[in-house]
Protein backbone atom coordinates (compact mmCIF):
# COMPACT_ATOMS: atom_id res chain seq x y z
CA UNK A 1 0.00 0.00 0.00
CA UNK A 2 1.71 3.28 -0.73
CA UNK A 3 2.25 5.84 2.01
CA UNK A 4 -0.98 7.54 2.96
CA UNK A 5 -0.51 11.55 2.17
CA UNK A 6 -0.68 13.14 5.58
CA UNK A 7 -3.78 15.26 5.45
CA UNK A 8 -5.55 11.58 4.67
CA UNK A 9 -4.17 10.06 7.31
CA UNK A 10 -5.09 13.00 10.31
CA UNK A 11 -8.41 13.14 8.63
CA UNK A 12 -9.25 9.35 9.46
CA UNK A 13 -7.52 9.57 12.52
CA UNK A 14 -9.85 12.56 13.64
CA UNK A 15 -12.60 10.62 11.97
CA UNK A 16 -11.92 7.40 14.40
CA UNK A 17 -11.50 9.42 17.71
CA UNK A 18 -15.01 11.04 16.88
CA UNK A 19 -16.73 7.51 16.11
CA UNK A 20 -14.87 5.90 19.39
CA UNK A 21 -14.85 9.03 21.74
CA UNK A 22 -14.22 7.24 25.02
CA UNK A 23 -10.93 5.82 23.77
CA UNK A 24 -8.77 8.87 24.86
CA UNK A 25 -5.54 6.55 25.36
CA UNK A 26 -5.29 5.09 21.56
CA UNK A 27 -3.51 7.80 19.45
CA UNK A 28 -0.68 5.22 18.56
CA UNK A 29 -3.14 2.39 17.13
CA UNK A 30 -5.75 4.84 15.62
CA UNK A 31 -2.93 5.95 13.84
CA UNK A 32 -1.99 2.38 12.65
CA UNK A 33 -5.60 1.96 11.83
CA UNK A 34 -5.94 4.83 9.64
CA UNK A 35 -3.01 3.83 7.75
CA UNK A 36 -4.55 0.33 6.82
CA UNK A 37 -7.70 1.76 5.73
CA UNK A 38 -9.16 2.43 2.36
CA UNK A 39 -11.62 4.56 0.37
CA UNK A 40 -14.75 2.54 -0.62
CA UNK A 41 -16.95 5.54 -1.77
CA UNK A 42 -20.08 5.06 -3.36
CA UNK A 43 -22.15 7.47 -5.20
CA UNK A 44 -26.39 7.54 -4.15
CA UNK A 45 -27.95 3.83 -5.19
CA UNK A 46 -24.43 1.97 -5.75
CA UNK A 47 -24.31 -0.84 -3.85
CA UNK A 48 -21.36 -0.95 -1.23
CA UNK A 49 -21.47 -4.88 -0.69
CA UNK A 50 -24.35 -7.62 -2.04
CA UNK A 51 -25.75 -10.33 0.46
CA UNK A 52 -23.92 -13.29 0.81
CA UNK A 53 -20.92 -12.56 0.44
CA UNK A 54 -18.26 -12.82 3.15
CA UNK A 55 -18.00 -10.66 5.98
CA UNK A 56 -14.10 -9.67 5.33
CA UNK A 57 -13.74 -5.65 6.17
CA UNK A 58 -15.26 -3.20 8.64
CA UNK A 59 -17.08 -0.26 6.86
CA UNK A 60 -16.97 3.11 8.44
CA UNK A 61 -19.24 5.66 7.16
CA UNK A 62 -17.84 9.09 6.88
CA UNK A 63 -20.72 10.83 5.74
CA UNK A 64 -23.86 10.43 3.97
CA UNK A 65 -26.27 7.31 4.39
CA UNK A 66 -26.43 3.79 4.08
CA UNK A 67 -28.97 1.48 3.65
CA UNK A 68 -29.20 -2.36 4.56
CA UNK A 69 -31.89 -3.83 2.96
CA UNK A 70 -33.12 -7.31 2.17
CA UNK A 71 -35.91 -9.01 0.54
CA UNK A 72 -39.55 -9.09 2.45
CA UNK A 73 -38.36 -7.44 5.43
CA UNK A 74 -37.97 -3.54 6.52
CA UNK A 75 -34.74 -2.06 5.57
CA UNK A 76 -32.51 -0.07 8.30
CA UNK A 77 -29.88 2.77 7.74
CA UNK A 78 -26.63 3.53 8.98
CA UNK A 79 -25.96 7.32 8.75
CA UNK A 80 -22.70 8.77 9.49
CA UNK A 81 -20.27 8.85 11.27
CA UNK A 82 -21.27 4.94 11.73
CA UNK A 83 -19.81 1.80 11.53
CA UNK A 84 -20.80 -1.65 9.89
CA UNK A 85 -19.57 -4.45 11.01
CA UNK A 86 -22.52 -6.74 12.58
CA UNK A 87 -21.77 -9.55 10.30
CA UNK A 88 -18.30 -9.45 11.06
CA UNK A 89 -18.71 -9.62 14.64
CA UNK A 90 -21.16 -12.47 14.25
CA UNK A 91 -18.61 -14.38 12.16
CA UNK A 92 -21.12 -14.79 9.16
CA UNK A 93 -21.61 -13.70 5.61
CA UNK A 94 -23.13 -10.53 4.76
CA UNK A 95 -27.05 -10.72 5.68
CA UNK A 96 -28.34 -7.83 3.85
CA UNK A 97 -27.17 -6.06 0.74
CA UNK A 98 -25.74 -2.42 2.12
CA UNK A 99 -26.57 0.54 -0.62
CA UNK A 100 -25.75 4.18 -0.66
CA UNK A 101 -29.01 6.06 -0.50
CA UNK A 102 -26.63 8.90 -1.00
CA UNK A 103 -23.76 10.06 -1.82
CA UNK A 104 -21.60 8.27 0.73
CA UNK A 105 -18.24 8.70 1.70
CA UNK A 106 -17.14 5.53 3.20
CA UNK A 107 -13.97 3.64 4.54
CA UNK A 108 -12.93 -0.10 5.14
CA UNK A 109 -10.55 -1.88 6.65
CA UNK A 110 -10.27 -5.36 6.74
CA UNK A 111 -11.62 -7.13 9.89
CA UNK A 112 -8.20 -8.63 10.82
CA UNK A 113 -6.50 -5.53 11.42
CA UNK A 114 -9.94 -4.09 13.15
CA UNK A 115 -9.74 -7.30 15.81
CA UNK A 116 -5.30 -6.88 16.27
CA UNK A 117 -6.12 -3.03 17.15
CA UNK A 118 -8.93 -4.10 19.69
CA UNK A 119 -6.30 -6.78 21.33
CA UNK A 120 -3.50 -4.85 21.19
CA UNK A 121 -5.28 -1.93 22.77
CA UNK A 122 -7.51 -2.43 25.73
CA UNK A 123 -8.69 1.18 26.08
CA UNK A 124 -9.56 1.27 22.34
CA UNK A 125 -11.46 -2.37 23.20
CA UNK A 126 -13.23 -0.72 26.38
CA UNK A 127 -14.77 2.24 24.11
CA UNK A 128 -15.33 -0.15 21.89
CA UNK A 129 -17.54 -2.38 23.85
CA UNK A 130 -18.86 0.44 25.62
CA UNK A 131 -20.06 1.41 22.36
CA UNK A 132 -21.70 -1.35 21.55
CA UNK A 133 -23.76 -1.25 24.85
CA UNK A 134 -24.74 1.88 24.36
CA UNK A 135 -26.55 0.59 20.78
CA UNK A 136 -28.33 -2.41 22.76
CA UNK A 137 -29.49 0.20 25.58
CA UNK A 138 -30.87 2.71 22.80
CA UNK A 139 -32.52 0.16 20.93
CA UNK A 140 -34.10 -1.58 24.03
CA UNK A 141 -35.32 1.89 25.14
CA UNK A 142 -37.22 2.43 21.93
CA UNK A 143 -41.43 1.52 22.47
CA UNK A 144 -42.01 -1.94 22.10
CA UNK A 145 -42.83 -3.59 19.56
CA UNK A 146 -39.47 -1.96 18.30
CA UNK A 147 -38.26 -2.02 21.89
CA UNK A 148 -38.35 -3.37 24.92
CA UNK A 149 -37.09 -7.04 26.02
CA UNK A 150 -38.23 -10.81 25.06
CA UNK A 151 -40.18 -12.59 27.21
CA UNK A 152 -38.31 -13.88 30.07
CA UNK A 153 -36.13 -17.29 28.92
CA UNK A 154 -34.07 -19.61 31.14
CA UNK A 155 -34.01 -22.51 33.22
CA UNK A 156 -36.71 -23.17 35.63
CA UNK A 157 -35.12 -24.77 37.76
CA UNK A 158 -31.91 -23.49 40.13
CA UNK A 159 -28.34 -23.86 38.67
CA UNK A 160 -26.15 -25.03 41.33
CA UNK A 161 -23.15 -22.62 41.85
CA UNK A 162 -21.55 -24.37 45.45
CA UNK A 163 -18.05 -24.52 44.47
CA UNK A 164 -15.61 -22.99 41.84
CA UNK A 165 -16.49 -25.84 39.29
CA UNK A 166 -19.89 -25.16 39.34
CA UNK A 167 -19.83 -21.36 38.85
CA UNK A 168 -17.35 -21.87 35.83
CA UNK A 169 -19.38 -24.71 34.15
CA UNK A 170 -22.47 -22.45 34.78
CA UNK A 171 -21.44 -19.33 33.75
CA UNK A 172 -20.17 -21.13 30.33
CA UNK A 173 -23.55 -21.20 29.32
CA UNK A 174 -24.49 -17.57 30.02
CA UNK A 175 -24.43 -15.65 26.47
CA UNK A 176 -22.27 -13.32 27.98
CA UNK A 177 -19.53 -15.47 28.65
CA UNK A 178 -20.10 -18.69 26.71
CA UNK A 179 -17.03 -18.21 24.64
CA UNK A 180 -14.60 -16.93 27.17
CA UNK A 181 -11.59 -19.38 27.95
CA UNK A 182 -11.73 -21.52 30.60
CA UNK A 183 -8.65 -19.45 32.58
CA UNK A 184 -10.83 -16.48 32.21
CA UNK A 185 -13.77 -17.93 33.42
CA UNK A 186 -11.92 -19.59 37.07
CA UNK A 187 -10.83 -15.42 37.15
CA UNK A 188 -14.70 -14.60 36.72
CA UNK A 189 -16.38 -17.86 39.22
CA UNK A 190 -13.08 -17.14 42.35
CA UNK A 191 -14.19 -13.41 42.34
CA UNK A 192 -17.87 -14.02 41.81
CA UNK A 193 -20.32 -13.82 45.09
CA UNK A 194 -23.47 -14.77 45.80
CA UNK A 195 -26.03 -12.86 46.13
CA UNK A 196 -29.92 -14.23 47.74
CA UNK A 197 -32.99 -11.98 48.05
CA UNK A 198 -37.02 -12.52 49.03
CA UNK A 199 -38.91 -11.40 46.73
CA UNK A 200 -39.82 -7.63 46.66
CA UNK A 201 -36.10 -6.84 47.75
CA UNK A 202 -34.18 -4.43 45.29
CA UNK A 203 -31.12 -5.67 43.21
CA UNK A 204 -29.76 -2.34 42.38
CA UNK A 205 -32.05 1.46 42.36
CA UNK A 206 -32.02 3.83 39.66
CA UNK A 207 -30.20 6.58 40.25
CA UNK A 208 -26.53 5.53 39.82
CA UNK A 209 -24.84 3.17 37.54
CA UNK A 210 -24.59 -0.81 38.52
CA UNK A 211 -20.93 -1.20 39.48
CA UNK A 212 -21.62 -5.05 39.35
CA UNK A 213 -22.69 -7.95 36.72
CA UNK A 214 -25.55 -9.83 37.89
CA UNK A 215 -26.69 -13.11 36.41
CA UNK A 216 -29.63 -15.08 37.98
CA UNK A 217 -29.19 -18.59 39.10
CA UNK A 218 -33.20 -19.15 40.45
CA UNK A 219 -35.71 -17.39 40.50
CA UNK A 220 -36.74 -14.49 38.87
CA UNK A 221 -35.54 -10.44 38.61
CA UNK A 222 -37.53 -7.54 36.93
CA UNK A 223 -35.36 -4.59 35.61
CA UNK A 224 -37.03 -1.38 34.61
CA UNK A 225 -36.30 1.91 33.24
CA UNK A 226 -39.12 3.89 34.11
CA UNK A 227 -37.96 6.90 32.02
CA UNK A 228 -38.68 4.82 28.88
CA UNK A 229 -41.37 2.75 30.63
CA UNK A 230 -39.58 -0.53 29.46
CA UNK A 231 -39.17 -3.75 31.90
CA UNK A 232 -37.42 -7.14 31.16
CA UNK A 233 -37.69 -10.18 33.35
CA UNK A 234 -34.71 -12.25 34.13
CA UNK A 235 -34.35 -16.34 34.88
CA UNK A 236 -31.62 -18.70 35.76
CA UNK A 237 -28.68 -18.30 32.90
CA UNK A 238 -29.18 -14.47 32.24
CA UNK A 239 -27.83 -11.63 32.91
CA UNK A 240 -29.97 -8.98 34.56
CA UNK A 241 -30.76 -6.28 31.86
CA UNK A 242 -28.11 -7.41 29.84
CA UNK A 243 -25.23 -5.19 28.70
CA UNK A 244 -27.08 -2.01 30.92
CA UNK A 245 -24.16 -2.57 33.85
CA UNK A 246 -21.53 -1.60 31.29
CA UNK A 247 -22.82 1.88 30.24
CA UNK A 248 -22.69 4.43 33.11
CA UNK A 249 -26.57 5.29 30.73
CA UNK A 250 -27.61 2.57 32.52
CA UNK A 251 -28.27 4.46 35.60
CA UNK A 252 -31.67 5.06 34.97
CA UNK A 253 -32.59 0.88 35.68
CA UNK A 254 -33.78 -0.24 38.95
CA UNK A 255 -33.53 -4.42 39.45
CA UNK A 256 -36.00 -6.43 42.27
CA UNK A 257 -36.44 -9.91 42.46
CA UNK A 258 -40.16 -10.68 40.84
CA UNK A 259 -39.49 -14.46 42.92
CA UNK A 260 -37.60 -16.06 45.86
CA UNK A 261 -34.13 -15.60 43.97
CA UNK A 262 -30.10 -16.18 43.86
CA UNK A 263 -27.21 -14.73 41.66
CA UNK A 264 -23.85 -14.59 40.64
CA UNK A 265 -22.49 -10.90 41.33
CA UNK A 266 -19.01 -9.77 39.74
CA UNK A 267 -17.62 -6.24 39.91
CA UNK A 268 -17.28 -4.47 37.00
CA UNK A 269 -13.77 -3.80 37.91
CA UNK A 270 -12.98 -7.54 38.02
CA UNK A 271 -15.11 -8.19 34.85
CA UNK A 272 -12.42 -5.47 33.31
CA UNK A 273 -9.54 -6.55 34.65
CA UNK A 274 -9.94 -9.94 33.02
CA UNK A 275 -11.01 -9.01 29.81
CA UNK A 276 -8.05 -7.10 29.68
CA UNK A 277 -5.81 -9.84 30.73
CA UNK A 278 -8.22 -12.53 28.06
CA UNK A 279 -9.04 -11.37 24.41
CA UNK A 280 -11.38 -14.46 24.27
CA UNK A 281 -13.49 -11.92 26.99
CA UNK A 282 -13.96 -9.28 24.58
CA UNK A 283 -14.59 -11.51 21.93
CA UNK A 284 -17.69 -13.12 24.15
CA UNK A 285 -18.83 -10.08 25.35
CA UNK A 286 -18.78 -8.76 21.58
CA UNK A 287 -20.60 -11.76 19.79
CA UNK A 288 -23.21 -11.32 22.98
CA UNK A 289 -24.10 -7.30 22.30
CA UNK A 290 -23.94 -8.14 18.06
CA UNK A 291 -26.60 -10.99 18.83
CA UNK A 292 -28.82 -8.29 21.28
CA UNK A 293 -28.64 -5.53 18.03
CA UNK A 294 -29.12 -7.61 15.26
CA UNK A 295 -32.43 -9.33 17.03
CA UNK A 296 -33.50 -5.60 17.65
CA UNK A 297 -32.64 -4.48 14.30
CA UNK A 298 -34.90 -7.46 12.34
CA UNK A 299 -37.70 -5.57 14.34
CA UNK A 300 -39.75 -3.06 12.72
CA UNK A 301 -37.42 -0.38 10.52
CA UNK A 302 -34.52 1.30 12.28
CA UNK A 303 -32.12 3.94 11.65
CA UNK A 304 -28.82 3.83 13.66
CA UNK A 305 -25.86 5.44 13.25
CA UNK A 306 -23.28 2.22 14.54
CA UNK A 307 -24.31 -1.00 14.37
CA UNK A 308 -21.87 -3.12 16.17
CA UNK A 309 -18.11 -3.62 16.61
Amino acid sequence: MPDLPEAARVSREVFLKTLVPRARRSAWVTSRMAESMEDANARAGEIVYAAGTPSEHIYFVVEGQVEMARPDTPPWSVTGPGLIGLDVALARPRSRTAIARTDARILRMEASVWFDALEDSFDLTSAVVSNMADAVLALRRRPPPMGGFDPPAGAARPAVVRSIVDRILFLREVSLFAHASTQALTSLAESADVVTLDAGALLFGGTEPADRLYVVTSGEIEATDAAAAVTGRFRAGSVVAGPVALVATGAGFAAKAALPSTLLAIDLDDYFDVMEEHFSVVRSAMLFMATEIDGLLERPAAVVGVDGP
